[in-house]
């Protein structure tokens, strides 16, 4: 695949810039743009979507395959913000190609968009995963050859952490070290269905180097995912070590309450003893209850098996990266 010429969007972000890593070192002629760019790592800006190909990305071209991986993963997105993120760049980059490029897209293990059309918004969780759905119908009406990589959640390489963002299960890693989080509101026997970026990130350059038909591949644990009390004592164990390396005392973890308590018994009681930022908090970690109650595993096509050290190594690369959060001590919530 060294004679081909790719192009990498969403460079700068947490997939992308591992990807583009991965591109580099299997020697690939690459073209990356983001949204902002980053011209010292040489990313190219381009909003695709909302602006025509700059000169220079159009001049980089013709583009034999693109690994699609710009987009918006906020759960809180409103379904013409998803829209406008996920599925509109997919306009733009068939106006500088053509149908006969083949797109790599990446998306998530809860699309179903190839395998059931006819689902709707009310289908899914939110508007995020129906806009990758969208995303997937789309790109195959227009491109001749396309292959999806489903991703679960994305947490930090595999054997350092190293992340270039951090966000879904560090949000949650970000409340309890603040205290913000009065409980995880999580099923414990759930599947804490995780994955290091570089696995992810190397099935999507590993989806644009093969030859044959295009397919959809899985990138998640299934089955070897861990619980939600086995993953979160290990997330804990880990800021703890970190902790006690510098002298902190250690943090508790959060008590786990099933989702059906905690809206049947718990909230009702306290919601109107709630500052307004407390409940703003609440709403904000609400997002994670559809992705923190599931018990049944995801049928995967890229077998990891064993996550747990992966996650407490990318526990500890972003605490490193964000000591004071991490060196926080945690205030238990006091209501009016």
């Amino acid at each position: 695949m060294t004679a081909v010429r790719a192009m990498l969007t969403g460079a700068t972000g947490i997939i992308g810039w591992e990807t583009g890593e991965v591109l580099r070192r299997r020697g690939i002629r690459t073209t990356a743009v983001s949204r902002r760019g980053r011209p010292d790592h040489g990313v190219l800006a381009w909003h695709i979507g909302s602006a025509p190909a700059p000169a220079d990305v159009v001049a980089a071209g013709p583009f034999d395959v693109v690994i699609h991986v710009a987009g918006a993963t906020r759960w809180t997105m409103t379904p013409a913000e998803a829209f406008a993120a996920n599925v509109a760049p997919l306009l733009g980059l068939h106006a500088l190609t053509g149908r006969d490029t083949h797109l790599v897209l990446v998306s998530t293990v809860r699309a179903r968009g190839l395998e059931s059309p006819e689902r709707g918004l009310a289908d899914y969780n939110n508007a995020y995963e129906w806009s990758k759905s969208i995303a997937e119908i789309v790109a195959h009406s227009l491109f001749d050859r396309v292959s999806v990589v489903r991703a679960s959640l994305v947490i930090g390489r595999g054997d350092d952490g190293h992340a270039a963002k951090f966000t879904g299960v560090y949000d949650l890693v970000r409340a309890v070290c603040r205290g913000t989080a009065p409980a995880l509101v999580a099923e414990p026997s759930a599947l804490f269905d995780v994955v290091p970026v570089d696995a992810v990130a190397t099935a999507l350059v590993d989806a644009a180097s093969v030859d044959g038909p295009a397919a959809t591949a899985v990138v998640a644990l299934g089955g070897y995912a861990p619980t939600t009390l086995q993953a979160w004592r290990q997330i804990i164990g880990a800021i703890n070590e970190w902790r006690d390396q510098r002298g902190l005392p250690g943090i508790q973890m959060p008590p786990i309450v099933p989702v059906d308590q905690w809206y049947r018994a718990f909230l009702p009681l306290a919601i109107e003893h709630l500052s307004a930022s407390q409940r703003r908090v609440v709403e904000l970690l609400s997002v994670f209850d559809a992705y923190t109650s599931s018990t049944d595993p995801i049928d995967s096509t890229v077998e990891i098996t064993d996550v747990l050290p992966a996650l407490a190594r990318a526990v500890t690369y972003w605490a490193d990266r964000h000591p004071a959060v991490a060196a926080a001590t945690p205030q238990a919530w006091r209501v009016r």
